[in-house]
């Protein structure tokens, strides 16, 4: 009988034991209020450490305010950098809505490519309660364009008008929108994108066509300002 009290005792410290070493610092959330669980298990299936979030900003060089220089911003919120094009849309389709429901946003961001040319991105969790405030929250600002970003908000603020959508990846000169319903014309909304972001066809799309069939087929808007 001894024995096996001793026994449940040991059980009991191993999982309390356990229980504080997969514990997340209220200090690593860096201001965001969520279930840490959510944290937990995005960083288990990415494999990676939770990171304070930043976002990209640019700062006039000292040596000639023509010239822009990028550096990292601290924000709050939580990243995981450097996932796989694959895991990062899979966190998204998984655990989207919950985050969302959390009134926080979950996003990628930060696209990047290894030696191989393999796409990257990271994962961002940010105390942004609707996709026009993570416009304004990472910055988008096509400013070779003469975009302004509330000129991007305005845009998405209308379209949100026509059909739903939800914005999956953004930064400075980069968004990509997942469509949620239709919208009344697939060829109209062809057209306005390329009116408001050229380079989806100038350095993407090979015409009009390809890029009405894409929407049609991907439920997938994209815009990348280069």
């Amino acid at each position: 009988m001894k024995k096996l009290l001793y026994l449940v005792i040991f059980a009991l410290c191993s999982c309390n034991s356990n229980n504080k070493s997969n514990s997340i610092d209220p200090a690593e959330l860096n201001g965001l209020q969520i279930d840490s669980e959510i944290i937990k298990v995005i960083s288990k299936a990415v494999k990676k450490d939770v990171e304070k979030n930043a976002v990209i900003r640019y700062k006039a060089s000292n040596a000639s305010n023509q010239v822009f220089e990028p550096y990292d911003s601290l924000v709050p919120g939580v990243k995981f950098k450097f996932v796989s094009e694959k895991m990062a849309y899979t966190i998204i389709d998984d655990h989207f809505d919950k985050v969302k429901k959390s009134n926080n946003y979950l996003f990628l961001t930060n696209l990047d490519f290894d030696d191989s040319f393999n796409t990257y991105y990271d994962i961002v969790i940010a105390p942004v309660s609707d996709q026009l405030e993570l416009i304004k929250f990472v910055g988008t600002e096509p400013v070779n364009y003469g975009l302004t970003n509330e000129d991007v908000m305005e845009w998405f603020r209308r379209k949100q008008t026509e059909f739903d959508f939800d914005i999956i990846v953004a930064d400075l000169s980069r968004i990509e929108a997942k469509l949620k319903s239709d919208p009344k014309s697939y060829k109209k909304l062809g057209k306005e994108i390329y009116e408001f972001c050229p380079d989806v066809i100038d350095q993407g799309h090979s015409d009009m066509d390809e890029l009405v069939e894409y929407l049609k087929t991907s439920k997938h808007m994209w815009f990348w300002w280069d």
